[in-house]
C-alpha cells in the first residue's frame, strides 16, 4: 500500500512540475519575442550598450563568498547573458531568411563572439562557487533571501562538483 501511495504521489508532483514546466516555457517563449530586438538599428543598440556593459562582472572576482555578493554577480551575469542571447536570437532569425547575407552573418558571428565574451569573463564563477562550503551556502540563503531564485543554478553546478573541472 505504501507503494502505491508513493507512486499516486510521485505522479501527482510530477503532473504539477510538468504544468509548472510548461507555463515557465510559453512565458520564456513570450518573452524572447517581446524582449529580442525589434530592428537591425535596436540590435546593434543592443550591442554597443551589452558590449559596454560586460565588465562590470570582473568587479565581483574574488568576493564570491558573501552572499550579498553573490546575488549581485548573478543577477548581472544572467542579465547579460538574456540579453545578449536576445540579441544572438535576432541575429540568428535573420542569418535565417537570408543565409547568403554577408550583414547577417556578421552580425550572427558578432553576437556570438559578445556571449564567448561575457562567458569568458564570468568563468572564475564556476571555480569560486564550488569553492563554497555548504555552511556558507546555508548562510548566504539565510543573510540574502533574494539569492534562492538562483538556487537551483547552484544546487545544479554544486551537484556536479566532483565531476566538473575547477
Amino acid at each position: 500500500l505504501d507503494e502505491i501511495e508513493d507512486n499516486v504521489r510521485f505522479r501527482y508532483l510530477e503532473s504539477q512540475a510538468a504544468a509548472e514546466a510548461e507555463l515557465r516555457a510559453g512565458a520564456l517563449a513570450q518573452r524572447l519575442v517581446t524582449d529580442r530586438p525589434q530592428d537591425d538599428a535596436a540590435w546593434q543598440t543592443s550591442m554597443d550598450h551589452l558590449s559596454g556593459e560586460i565588465g562590470s562582472i570582473a568587479q565581483y572576482q574574488g568576493r564570491l563568498n558573501v552572499g550579498a555578493d553573490l546575488e549581485q554577480c548573478l543577477n548581472t551575469y544572467f542579465d547579460l547573458h538574456n540579453r545578449i542571447n536576445h540579441c544572438t536570437l535576432y541575429a540568428n532569425l535573420q542569418h535565417e531568411t537570408q543565409l547568403d547575407s554577408a550583414t547577417f552573418t556578421s552580425m550572427q558571428s558578432e553576437s556570438l563572439a559578445l556571449m564567448d565574451d561575457v562567458m569568458e569573463r564570468a568563468s572564475f564563477l564556476r571555480g569560486e562557487i564550488l569553492a563554497l562550503t555548504h555552511e556558507q551556502m546555508e548562510r548566504a540563503y539565510q543573510d540574502q533571501p533574494e539569492l534562492q531564485r538562483h538556487e537551483p543554478y547552484l544546487d545544479n553546478l554544486r551537484r556536479r562538483r566532483e565531476r566538473v573541472l575547477g
